[in-house]
């Protein structure tokens, strides 16, 4: 009985894609106003000396992301976009790229809070 379950519980198992697996964890695509309010709490949170005056351009949702870090698996949908932020003498400098992860169809955000 014990070697049936544990072949039935392997033949399921095996039924799965990995692909099938990260689509089923990255859920739906975030809209582009989930996007916007993920960039926004990435904006405010991520110790910037003058969030407020922050600009940021060209938000754009990319593809389906898996990361690897040292609490697990994050999966999620990649956005992109480019952020132009105050150093401490108030000058801009200069528009750069970031990345943050949507997850759970838009509604949390991972993001490396040590991006260059």
């Amino acid at each position: 009985m014990k070697y049936i379950l544990l072949v039935i519980v392997l033949f399921i198992t095996g039924c799965v894609t990995t692909q099938e697996l990260t689509d089923a964890r990255c859920g739906p695509v975030p809209t582009m106003s989930q996007a916007e309010w993920g960039v926004n709490y990435f904006v405010q949170n991520i110790g910037l000396k003058d969030p407020s005056s922050a600009q940021v351009r060209n938000i754009q949702i990319g593809q389906k992301h898996g990361k690897v870090n040292i609490h697990g698996n994050i999966y999620g949908w990649l956005v992109t976009f480019e952020l132009n932020a105050k150093n401490s003498y108030g000058a801009y400098v200069g528009y750069k790229r970031k990345e943050i992860i949507m997850m759970d169809g838009g509604t949390r955000v991972w993001y490396n809070q040590y991006q260059p």
